[in-house]
């Protein structure tokens, strides 16, 4: 949790751009009820947040070091 607390806006915008990819590849082949890109079930749901937190951990992590190790750049504080 402090990695991603050291970096929670690149967190949350990178998590977007990669749902978006999920959302394109929908729109791209359509829905179909769980079997591609869909979920049947709630633990699913659960599993695919898992996962990809732990898919963003390791460039959250080294944003956060860039970040510790960069502060003379004042813009860096807001992401």
């Amino acid at each position: 949790l402090a990695v991603y607390g050291a970096a929670p806006m690149f967190f949350y915008v990178f998590h977007l751009y990669v749902l978006n990819l999920y959302l394109g590849a929908e729109a791209r082949w359509g829905a179909n009820q769980g079997e591609y890109f869909g979920f049947d079930a709630l633990w699913m749901v659960w599993l695919a947040t898992v996962v990809l937190a732990l898919a963003l951990y390791p460039p959250v992590k080294a944003f956060a070091q860039f970040k510790a190790r960069r502060r003379d750049l004042a813009w860096l504080k807001y992401l």
